[in-house]
């Protein structure tokens, strides 16, 4: 399938031979000013299956698939925005870096009380929470407010 499960790591990660291919691709659209939609769907459906075992890539995937819609034709440029080029900075780092995901989960529950982590919010005033000697607070954003 194109994923290695190790489990002397207790993880997944992707072959050595698929993470070259995705660096050959970030870095084939790395100094173009814009690609075909049949080139960036290509790219966005192999870091997609990506995102499997390196799973901190999914948010940088959202504005590369924005840049494809409302494009109808697979030969059509798009032009490549100074986002994409950070998302795909990104990928270059995470694919180098962030290759495996942990696949089992720990056998032991750890309670909150071990974490030493506690939280309480307010429906009217916002929210708040202690790890160990650290605590934060925030009201909550107009987006977050029900109702």
């Amino acid at each position: 399938m194109g994923i290695i499960l190790d489990s002397d790591r207790m993880e997944a990660r992707l072959p050595p031979d698929k993470v070259n291919r995705i660096l050959e691709s970030l870095s084939s659209l790395q100094h173009r000013k814009s690609c075909t939609l049949k080139e960036l769907q290509s790219l966005i459906g192999t870091l997609n299956f990506a995102c499997k075992v390196v799973p901190p890539g999914i948010p940088f995937l959202q504005r590369m698939i924005e840049l494809t819609r409302y494009v109808k034709q697979p030969h059509h440029h798009i032009k490549l925005n100074s986002g994409f080029f950070k998302d795909l900075t990104m990928w270059q780092k995470f694919i180098a870096s962030w290759n495996g995901a942990s696949f089992f989960l720990a056998t032991a529950w750890v309670d909150l009380e071990t974490l030493e982590l506690y939280t309480d919010a307010s429906g009217a005033l916002g929210y708040g929470g202690i790890f160990k000697s650290k605590w934060f607070s925030s009201p909550w954003e107009p987006h977050q407010k029900l109702g």
